[in-house]
């Protein structure tokens, strides 16, 4: 009988278990990248958390019923963010020293990285590409060689002012190659219109209770049962001393 009854607290307790339940709606971010979006989502009323799979990389853990918001939300905020290669992993990836001609392909790409990571920082610009060619270390000097040049490719904010930033990420990407010519640098941009989702009151309030307050659902869930199992021990004994 005893037996019974903590079976049956149990199995109380396990749907208020199961609300608590999330999953990993993305995986392999870097830490940096899996903070902004937990805040993000946070900031709008869905629960989210970060688990750590292995050293530096991280999944994004959501409620199940809150999957189909949260990606909605992730998307209006252009997240996750593009992950960029730094100089120092660019040039030692393979370790071995290559051709001039390689070490300045190289040099090129890591270029563009550093460069399309400063301009998607700039407030207002949801992605960019930046592209580079530089005339060949052995044609430089040579009447034939042709000029370096650069183009980039910005995806921005509809309420962004474009035209301010164009001259300012031509200063920015011509000072930062050498012999690179303020004229040699096109800059096309492209407007980006979001659809905006508006959450209701009663979406809200339903994300509070079962999605933040879920660790609440848990806990509670289990201290009811580990209360009426004890109860129901306590109670057996007594009769049994009678």
């Amino acid at each position: 009988m005893v037996h019974r009854r903590i079976r049956t607290s149990l199995l109380l307790a396990l749907p208020l278990l199961l609300m608590g339940c999330k999953e990993a709606i993305y995986t392999n971010l870097s830490a940096r990248a899996v903070n902004e979006m937990v805040a993000t989502l946070i900031s709008a009323n869905v629960s989210a958390s970060r688990k750590e799979v292995e050293a530096g990389v991280y999944s994004l853990m959501i409620d199940k019923q809150d999957l189909a918001i949260a990606t909605i939300i992730l998307d209006q905020h252009g997240l996750p963010s593009r992950e960029f290669r730094a100089m120092d992993d660019v040039f030692t990836a393979e370790g071995l020293v290559g051709t001039p001609f390689e070490e300045q392909v190289r040099y090129a790409f890591a270029l563009e990285q550093q460069l399309t990571q400063d301009i998607v920082s700039i407030a207002g610009v949801r992605d960019a590409g930046v592209t580079i060619s530089l005339p060949r270390d052995e044609q430089r000097g040579r009447n034939e060689a042709r000029p370096g040049s650069a183009s980039v490719i910005v995806h921005h904010e509809v309420n962004f002012n474009v035209q301010a930033a164009i001259p300012k990420i031509k200063t920015l990407i011509s000072g930062a190659i050498a012999d690179l010519d303020y004229e040699q640098v096109a800059v096309v941009s492209f407007p980006v219109v979001r659809s905006e989702v508006t959450v209701t009151a009663p979406e809200v309030s339903e994300a509070n209770v079962f999605g933040m307050n879920s660790a609440l659902f848990i806990a509670a869930g289990l201290l009811m049962a580990i209360c009426f199992c004890i109860y129901q021990l306590a109670c057996a004994a007594l009769r049994s001393r009678r």
